[in-house]
């Protein structure tokens, strides 16, 4: 399994690294729950929400892919930043995908742009955030609004949008999805926040 951050596969490389172990062991539904998720109730609904649409991935508050695309990554999907800053940002700490369902579909895009370089930059922008737990501060984009890179999530949302998928909604600036309450989430600034 890669390391986190490394120059030849990018940050996050081991979470497809993973699910490709996953696949190879010949598991149909996969779900990729980053270490600092705790679990608070029981995932059967999660689960059935998988069978039902052939994945689930959640919306990352109001966060725009635009915000948190590199100009390479961008390259790399083909769009503009301009387009991008429409596009939903995802939160990739939670993933599931049934592998003989859109999830696959998913799935083969998601690690095509990680092969393809999309995993690899800096994390955040100089001034946009400090550095830490393996992420790292430099050169992400020449314009302004780009707090970072978010590797996985942002290849994840593009694959998304290319692939014509959302079950989630806007209503206001808020965005909302079926998250059924099932997961806390731990952070050294805030604590427990429930999802």
């Amino acid at each position: 399994c890669p390391q986190h951050n490394t120059p030849t596969k990018g940050a996050y490389a081991f979470k497809i690294h993973a699910i490709q172990n996953a696949i190879d062991r010949g598991y149909r539904y996969v779900l990729w729950l980053d270490t600092t998720m705790i679990v608070i109730k029981p995932l059967q609904a999660l689960w059935d929400c998988i069978a039902e649409h052939g994945w689930y991935v959640c919306p990352q508050a109001g966060a725009r892919l635009g915000d948190y695309t590199s100009d390479e990554a961008l390259a790399i999907y083909g769009i503009d930043r301009e387009l991008a800053m429409h596009i939903q940002l995802p939160y990739a700490g939670i993933v599931g995908l049934d592998m003989k369902g859109v999830g696959g579909d998913i799935w083969r895009e998601w690690k095509k742009l990680c092969e393809a370089g999309a995993f690899m930059g800096h994390h955040y922008a100089p001034g946009r955030g400090s550095a830490g737990g393996g992420k790292t501060v430099g050169k992400v984009s020449e314009d302004p609004r780009v707090s970072g890179h978010r590797h996985d999530e942002s290849a994840i949302g593009y694959v998304l949008y290319k692939l014509g998928l959302t079950y989630w909604y806007a209503e206001g600036d808020r965005w909302y999805y079926p998250n059924r309450g099932l997961f806390a989430h731990e952070t050294p600034d805030t604590g427990l926040i429930a999802h």
